[in-house]
C-alpha cells in the first residue's frame, strides 16, 4: 500500500490518497515486459495553447481523471500477489488476475495512453479549449462517462505552473514552489530557490496581438568554449508567436566547436530543427505558418555559410547532419537572418549579462518581461557544480583551467601573497602585487580577482587596460587622482581619498597617479579570474614591429620612438 496528500496550488492539503501499488521492480522478465513507453506532453506544445488561447480571448477548462492509471485496460496474463494485511483467509497460496493496471506496474502507462488514445485524448490532467462553450461541456460530459472525473473549472494551476487567465491575457508564474521551503529543498537546490524567491511576482504573460502579427519568430545564439571541463560550447534559442514567447531551450553542444562561427552554425542547426516541428505543429492547430519562419542570429559568418556553401575550408569538418540547414533555406521553409547583437534575446541564456538585460529584454515582438528558469545556467561551472579548483597540470584554454578533481584542499582557497606590497620599480615608484587565479587556483570560474597597488609619493600607475575584466578601485591610504577614457575619447577623472571607490570599465584605458603628501594604499578588485593587463607604452614600443612601422601608425618622428624605445629598455620593460 502507498499514502500520499494530494495538495492545492497553496500547498494545502486537499486530500489524502491510499493506493494499491504493485512492486513493479520485482516482474520478472516475459511478454510485454518492455512496453512501457507513453507520450508525455511537452511544455512547448502547452505553452504554445496558451498562447491560442489568448490571441482568441478563448478561456482553458482543466479536467482531472482520478486514478488515472487504474482505468487503463491490461490485454495480457499479469497475476499480483495479495496486498499485506488484507490475505483472503484460507486462500493465502491465492494471486489476483489483473484486468486492469496499477500503479507500479510496468505496463500501466502503456495501458492507459492505449485507453485514452480510444478517446482522443492522452493524459490524465487535460485541458480543454476553443470558441464553443456547448461543445466544450459536451466533451465533458462524454469523457465523464467513461471515466470518474472531476472538472476544475478554468485551468488555474498545471504541471508547476500557476495559471492565471483573463479575457485578454494568460500570465504564468512560478509563486507555487515558495509555499513551504524546507531545509532538504535548500541543501538540495539552494540556487533554484534563492533564484525563485527573487522571482516570485515575476512571469511569462501572453496577450492577444493583432492577426498579422501572429506569427513564428525564433532566436539562436551560442557562447563559444564556454564550458571549463571539455571547452564545449552552449546552444540557446526561442521562439515567440504574436506577443508571447513560449518555447526556449539552453544545452551544450555535443562536439566542441574549433570557432564561434562553428558555435553558431551548429546553435542554428538546433533551433532550425525545432522551428520545423512547431510549423508542423501550428499547421495541425489551424495556425498554419506559410511564410518562411525567420531565425535571428548575430553572427553574419555563420549567415553567410548557410547561404553560399562554397566557404569548404571553413566546413569540411563539420559534422555532416548540420547541413541539412541549407536544403531547409533553400526551400523557403525557415530563413537564417542577421540581426544586432543589442537585439539578440538568446544571450541571456548564453552568456553573463548585467541585470538590466536579464529583467527587459529589448524585443523587436515587444515581449514583456521573460523571467526563465534557463537564467540559473550561466557561462560559469559554479551553475553545475560548488567550485572548479584549476587545474595546473592541464592546459589553460580559452575558457580558463580545467577542474582539478579530486585532490582539492584547502590552500587552493587561500593566498596571503597581499599582506606585502610588490617589488618597486624605480621610475614609476610604484609596486603591483596581483592575486590572479595562478596564485589562487580556487579564483577559477568564479569570475573574480584581487590586486595591491603600492604608490610612493609622485609615483604613477601608468596608463593601461584589462582586456578580461573591468575594475573596482579602493584607496585605504593617502589619496590619488584616478581616472579612464572612454571608447569616444572622454576623460573620468577625480581625485580619490581615503575610503574612495571608482569603477573602470573593461577594456578601457585607465590610471592612477600619487597627489597626496604620504605614500597611497590601493585595493583593486576583477570581474575576472585572469583580467590581464596591458601597458599602453609597452604595447607601443617594447614590441617587435619595425621602428618606421611605429612611426607611421603613432605619427612620431624617428627619434620620439627610438628615444621611447631606449627609455622602456632602460627601465627593464
Amino acid at each position: 500500500m502507498g499514502f500520499q496528500n494530494k495538495l492545492n496550488s497553496d500547498g494545502s492539503i486537499c486530500k489524502h490518497k491510499a493506493k494499491l501499488v504493485v512492486k513493479g521492480y520485482a516482474q520478472q522478465y516475459g511478454v510485454d515486459y518492455k512496453e512501457t513507453f507513453a507520450p508525455v506532453a511537452r511544455y512547448d506544445t502547452i505553452r504554445l495553447l496558451f498562447v491560442l488561447a489568448a490571441q482568441n480571448s478563448w478561456h482553458i477548462h482543466q479536467l482531472d481523471v482520478k486514478s488515472a492509471f487504474l482505468n487503463g485496460f491490461v490485454d495480457k496474463e499479469i497475476y499480483v500477489e495479495q496486498p499485506d494485511g488484507v490475505v483472503a483467509p484460507s486462500k493465502e497460496d491465492y494471486v489476483y488476475l489483473l484486468r486492469k493496471a496499477l500503479y507500479g506496474l510496468k505496463q500501466a502507462p502503456r495501458a492507459w495512453y492505449e485507453t485514452m488514445d480510444k478517446h482522443l485524448t492522452k493524459l490524465d490532467d487535460m485541458l480543454v479549449t476553443g470558441n464553443q462553450p456547448k461543445l466544450i461541456q459536451s466533451f465533458k460530459d462524454e469523457m465523464n462517462k467513461v471515466f470518474e472525473m472531476t472538472d476544475l473549472g478554468a485551468m488555474k494551476y498545471f504541471l508547476g505552473m500557476e495559471v492565471m487567465q483573463s479575457c485578454s491575457r494568460i500570465f504564468i508564474c512560478q509563486q507555487k514552489f515558495m509555499h513551504s521551503p524546507s531545509e532538504k529543498h535548500f541543501s538540495a537546490a539552494k540556487r533554484v530557490l534563492r533564484y525563485i524567491k527573487g522571482t516570485i511576482d515575476l512571469g511569462v504573460q501572453f496577450s492577444k496581438s493583432a492577426e498579422d502579427d501572429l506569427k513564428l519568430l525564433g532566436y539562436s545564439n551560442s557562447d563559444w568554449g564556454g564550458c571549463v571541463d571539455d571547452s564545449r560550447s552552449t546552444s540557446g534559442y526561442l521562439f515567440s508567436l504574436g506577443l508571447g514567447c513560449f518555447t526556449w531551450s539552453l544545452k551544450k553542444q555535443e562536439t566542441t566547436a574549433q570557432s564561434t562561427v562553428e558555435a553558431e552554425y551548429i546553435a542554428a542547426a538546433s533551433a532550425i530543427n525545432q522551428a520545423l516541428w512547431l510549423k508542423k505543429i501550428l499547421k495541425d492547430l489551424g495556425q498554419e505558418q506559410v511564410e518562411a519562419t525567420n531565425i535571428m542570429c548575430d553572427n553574419i559568418s555563420a549567415v553567410s555559410i548557410l547561404k553560399n556553401p562554397v566557404f569548404h575550408g571553413r566546413t569540411k569538418h563539420i559534422k555532416i547532419k548540420y547541413h541539412f540547414i541549407r536544403e531547409v533555406q533553400q526551400s523557403n521553409e525557415v530563413l537564417l537572418v542577421h540581426c544586432s547583437s543589442d537585439n539578440q534575446l538568446v544571450d541571456i541564456f548564453t552568456k553573463p549579462l548585467p541585470m538590466e538585460s536579464h529583467q527587459i529584454p529589448k524585443s523587436p515582438v515587444k515581449m514583456l518581461r521573460i523571467i526563465l528558469f534557463s537564467f540559473l545556467l550561466s557561462t560559469s561551472p559554479a551553475a553545475a557544480k560548488d567550485f572548479c579548483v584549476a587545474d595546473f597540470k592541464a592546459t589553460q584554454g580559452l575558457a580558463g583551467y580545467q577542474c582539478k578533481v579530486p585532490e582539492v584542499v584547502v590552500d587552493d582557497f587561500v593566498y596571503s601573497g597581499l599582506n606585502v606590497a610588490g617589488n618597486f620599480s624605480d621610475i614609476p615608484k610604484s609596486a603591483i602585487n596581483i592575486a590572479f587565479v595562478d596564485q589562487l587556483p580556487g579564483l577559477n570560474g568564479l569570475g573574480l580577482s584581487m590586486a595591491r597597488l603600492d604608490l610612493s609619493l609622485g609615483s604613477v600607475i601608468p596608463m593601461h587596460s584589462h582586456p578580461g575584466g573591468s575594475e573596482v578601485l579602493l584607496v585605504t591610504q593617502g589619496s590619488i587622482i584616478a581616472g579612464f577614457i572612454s571608447s569616444n575619447n572622454i576623460v573620468y577623472m577625480k581625485t580619490l581619498k581615503k575610503g574612495d571607490i571608482m569603477v573602470f570599465p573593461k577594456g578601457l584605458l585607465h590610471f592612477q597617479v600619487n597627489s597626496g603628501p604620504v605614500p597611497a594604499l590601493l585595493w583593486s578588485s576583477f570581474s575576472s579570474s585572469n583580467p590581464g593587463q596591458q601597458v599602453l607604452s609597452n604595447a607601443l614600443f617594447s614590441n617587435n614591429l619595425p621602428s618606421e612601422l611605429t612611426e607611421k601608425v603613432t605619427f612620431l618622428d624617428e627619434l620620439e620612438v627610438e628615444n621611447s624605445k631606449l627609455f622602456l629598455v632602460v627601465l627593464g620593460n
